[in-house]
């Protein structure tokens, strides 16, 4: 587990997850687009037979300021490598 996730009070699945909202940076919750297993007839849908999984490309979304992208989007250690990226630009830019 990474330093930045060791900060995070997630202790469960949303470990190492925040929105990359500046004004928000919420720890959660958070509407994921996820891939299941359903049984599914003509009549409907029926019980779940598989496991909940997502990937860092699946949807993500901020309950609290609304703030969507994809999951990848919401990790914090995505979130930090994003920053130090930037800022390396913004420093060549300058020059």
């Amino acid at each position: 587990m990474s330093a930045v996730a060791d900060q995070s009070p997630n202790t469960g699945c949303l470990i190492g997850f925040r929105c990359p909202n500046r004004k928000c940076r919420s720890y959660g919750g958070f509407r994921i687009g996820i891939s299941t297993v359903m049984e599914v007839q003509d009549e409907g849908v029926g019980e779940q037979t598989g496991d909940n999984e997502w990937s860092y490309d699946d949807y993500c979304e901020c309950m609290k300021c609304g703030r969507s992208g994809i999951v990848e989007e919401f990790q914090e250690d995505y979130q930090k490598w994003r920053r130090s990226r930037d800022k390396k630009k913004n420093r060549s830019r300058r020059r």
